[in-house]
Formats: C-alpha cells, sequence, structure tokens
C-alpha cells in the first residue's frame, strides 16, 4: 500500500483500516476498508514505543529494535472503559501502576504505560500501551493491568503487591528540602 501510495505523489504517514477473517485452513483473509492520509490509532502506540526505547523499526525483517537492538512489542488500547474506573485520579492510576509493579521500567524497557487519563476520572476511560520483550509478554502486561486495575477498584484501592520497605528502594523515596540539605554548620 505504501508503494503504491508514493507512486501517486502521497508523502507522510498514512493509517489503513482492515479486517482480518479466519480461513478454514487456519490462514487468515485480509480486506481493506479504508487509507487515511493521517495519523491513525496505532500512531501514538508506535511512538510511545518508539521515544521510551530509541530504536527503530526494521523494514527487512518487519520487527522492531530498541536502541540496544532488543526486539519490542506492543499492545495497545486507547478505549479502554469501565464505570468502575469513574472517581480515579491520574495519581491514583500511577499509584495503582507502581504498587502493582505495572509501570514501564526503563532498564527493562519493559511495561505498562498509560495515556488519555483526562477522561479517567469523570468517563472512568483511558488508553495504555503495554510493552514486552516478546508479543506474550506484551500482552501478559496489558491483561496483568486489566485484572489489577479491575480488582483494586472493586476492593476499595487495595494493592496485590504492597510498596516495599522503603529502606529496599533503588530512589530515594523522600527528599529533603534543598535547604535542609545546605544548612551552614
Amino acid at each position: 500500500m505504501g508503494h503504491a501510495l508514493s507512486t501517486r505523489g502521497a508523502i507522510g504517514r498514512f493509517s489503513v483500516d482492515f479486517v482480518s477473517v479466519p480461513r478454514l485452513d487456519g490462514g487468515w483473509d485480509h480486506y481493506a476498508l479504508e487509507i487515511n492520509l493521517r495519523k491513525g490509532g496505532t500512531t501514538h502506540p508506535f511512538m510511545t514505543l518508539k521515544f521510551l526505547t530509541h530504536g527503530e523499526y526494521n523494514l527487512e525483517d518487519g520487527l522492531y529494535y530498541t536502541g540496544t537492538d532488543q526486539p519490542r512489542y506492543y499492545y495497545a488500547t486507547d478505549n479502554l472503559h469501565s464505570d468502575a474506573y469513574r472517581g480515579l485520579t491520574p495519581e491514583d492510576l500511577m499509584d495503582i501502576a507502581l504498587c502493582e509493579g505495572l509501570h514501564f521500567h526503563g532498564g527493562t524497557q519493559e511495561g505498562m504505560v498509560f495515556h488519555l487519563i483526562g477522561a479517567l476520572s469523570e468517563y472512568g476511560k483511558l488508553g495504555m500501551v503495554a510493552i514486552g520483550a516478546t508479543p506474550e509478554r506484551a500482552e501478559s502486561y496489558y491483561y496483568t493491568t486489566l485484572e489489577a486495575l479491575d480488582r483494586v477498584t472493586q476492593t476499595g484501592g487495595k494493592c496485590h503487591n504492597p510498596p516495599r520497605d522503603p529502606s529496599e528502594a533503588t530512589a530515594p523515596t523522600h527528599f529533603a528540602p534543598w535547604w535542609d540539605a545546605h544548612k551552614p554548620l
């Protein structure tokens, strides 16, 4: 499609809406429905993956590789909705992700990233991008996050994995004001 569009003078991003239908022989038939000469629904998850991992999509093998040459995959939605999520603040969402160990980890370049959280409190709607080293890990982060959000909202905010002891933290858990650290002796 990209080649056909470029021969007709199209430049820039485009997206294709399609339907994939399973065949009786176990294969798939793919049907293009429309071409949009603009950013599409996969632009945000892909750009999230790109900016967090500093990588590139490899045209030769069709895989995405991080800046350290490790493959990464994503599993995403921009339309996760539950009435149980109404009233959650973005801060609540980040607390749940941290407590459950679902947040994106820069060292492993895996985890969950949330977006479209402006609609969370009022409408119970958000987007999620799960990034993993394998397709199965990305999908697992996604469904583990769904399970955690549902469980925590149904149990009144009780995390499954309570925070570690602050002495075990790898980063400071409390920052003293600048003036406390720099008092004259």
